[in-house]
């Protein structure tokens, strides 16, 4: 089940969940039109957060943890 509340910017994805499939973690992912600007904020304010990952043609992206430990990751539009 794919949710789009209020618009196109947020999409939820609901997945069965069954035996025989397995997965990764769960990651919750955010786009941002500057990831550059996103990973110095983030970094500035002391948040557990991975290098920026920059590659020709692909967009920057960089993952972090909250407090908890829970995993999300940012990616450049």
């Amino acid at each position: 089940m794919e949710l789009v509340p209020g618009g196109d910017n947020v999409v939820v994805t609901l997945e069965q969940a069954t035996e025989d499939v397995t997965r990764g973690p769960t990651t919750i992912r955010f786009t941002t039109d500057d990831a550059t600007a996103a990973h110095a904020a983030l970094n500035a304010a002391g948040v557990d957060i991975n290098e920026i990952l920059q590659w020709p043609g692909v967009p920057s992206m960089f993952a972090f943890r909250d407090p908890d430990g829970n995993a999300f990751s940012i990616t450049g539009t």
